[in-house]
């Protein structure tokens, strides 16, 4: 009776953990629908904020009045999708990273895209002010439960900005918000844009792009100019090579402060103010809100290099520690950690921690021995082939593989990677 009692109370017990750290439904768009999401599209003609918002799609209708098993959004007062739920990956032609995130070695599902490349200077339909704006809302209801136990929220974003010289309040723009009834959170609502020094001319444009602080924060130009024409051509030519854009980031924030309440979620992209200048950029969940988790090979090589990441947190400190053979290469002081192993394995742990959270995760990792000196293993096609073979000289016929040449091989009913030039 004891030992039946004991395992009632294990499950309850077990259950009630789980249910703490369950992710709202639908937060990583794994229906392919946007689904438990409220959307909105609008024009900032007269600023961004709640003013802008002039069509608004609500989570319990369906289309052209809500969101329930809808895919795709179009802009306001326009055909072109302004947001999409992306199921299926393929490169962004602007920035070529992936439109579905793979952020070292955890591949996310699916994404949604914000905004287009579409602008509102020469719609008739739209008139030449304003550029658009597209959003999504999720309200969170926060499990019960102890504060002490995170409740975080995991998301990845890229996007792609056209400079419009503009003041940087006027300029394209991608924003994550977090809202409670109080106000905003302030530590974990960024916005993301292209930076002017605001030396703009009597017709609002022409300021000087920050280009330095916009690379510092993961800019880049793109090598594609706009498509969409410059009306003011003279030195610049009719398609401008403005286009900016940022690579999959990936970041984290905890809502154990607010267990038990709501909290808003808000994805906006918006095009520039004056409406001449384009935004979109996507964003992917993680649907694990269990707290913090490393990614990176728990499997790795002798004396080889590995690299070890978690969500960036907004301003935060971070603290790594690796075992004591191990060497640091960098990041000991970011979010990106590249160490070097040594034959000896361990844990690697990480604290992060800024105004509003405070992080930890522990990642067990082995260590593979080194094969004899002056051999080099064969890669092996598939787990019939469970045998390593080896030969002193890679010489014909055997294939001489590039140095960085990546490749799996079959080793105790499992599949381990590595790279030629490596030891394993």
């Amino acid at each position: 009776m004891k030992c039946r009692l004991s395992v009632i109370l294990f499950f309850i017990c077990f259950r009630s953990v789980s249910q703490t750290q369950t992710c709202p439904i639908n937060i990583d768009f794994a229906s392919g629908t946007l689904n438990h999401w409220y959307a909105y599209t609008g024009n900032n003609a007269k600023g961004n904020g709640p003013d802008a918002i002039k069509q608004r799609y609500d989570s319990n209708f369906t289309y052209p009045n809500g969101t329930l098993n809808v895919t795709a959004i179009p802009e306001y007062l326009y055909s072109v999708n302004g947001i999409q739920v992306v199921t299926y990956n393929s490169d962004d032609p602007f920035g070529g990273f992936p439109t579905i995130p793979n952020i070292n070695g955890y591949q996310y599902g699916y994404s949604i895209k914000l905004g287009s490349t579409s602008i509102t200077r020469g719609n008739s339909r739209n008139g030449n002010a304003g550029g658009y704006v597209r959003g999504l809302k999720y309200s969170i209801s926060v499990p019960p439960g102890p504060t002490t136990e995170p409740y975080t929220m995991t998301y990845a974003y890229a996007m792609v900005l056209e400079n419009g010289t503009h003041i940087s309040q006027q300029q394209a723009l991608m924003s994550v918000t977090l809202m409670t009834d109080d106000g905003i959170i302030q530590c974990a609502s960024p916005s993301y844009y292209l930076p002017t020094f605001g030396n703009v001319n009597q017709n609002g444009q022409g300021a000087t792009l920050d280009s330095a602080t916009a690379k510092a924060n993961g800019f880049k130009v793109s090598r594609l100019t706009s498509p969409n024409f410059n009306p003011f051509p003279t030195g610049g030519g009719e398609y401008l090579q403005d286009v900016w854009f940022k690579g999959w980031t990936e970041v984290t924030f905890d809502l154990a402060p607010y267990r038990g309440k709501k909290v808003s979620l808000i994805l906006e992209a918006d095009n520039c103010v004056p409406g001449g200048h384009f935004a979109y950029g996507y964003v992917a969940f993680r649907n694990n809100c269990g707290g913090l988790e490393i990614s990176g090979d728990t499997l790795v090589c002798n004396n080889s290099v590995v690299t070890y990441s978690v969500p960036a947190l907004d301003g935060a400190i971070y603290k790594w520690d690796i075992p004591d053979s191990w060497t640091v290469i960098s990041g000991e002081n970011s979010n990106i950690l590249r160490v070097k192993s040594s034959q000896f394995g361990g844990n690697v742990s990480v604290n992060e921690k800024n105004s509003c959270a405070n992080l930890t995760d522990v990642f067990a990792v082995k260590t593979l021995p080194s094969p004899e000196a002056g051999r080099v293993k064969r890669w092996l096609r598939s787990p019939a082939d469970q045998v390593s073979q080896w030969r002193k000289k890679p010489t014909s016929p055997w294939k001489r593989w590039p140095e960085d040449f990546s490749f799996a091989f079959w080793s105790s009913r499992s599949w381990v990677q590595a790279t030629v030039g490596q030891s394993t």
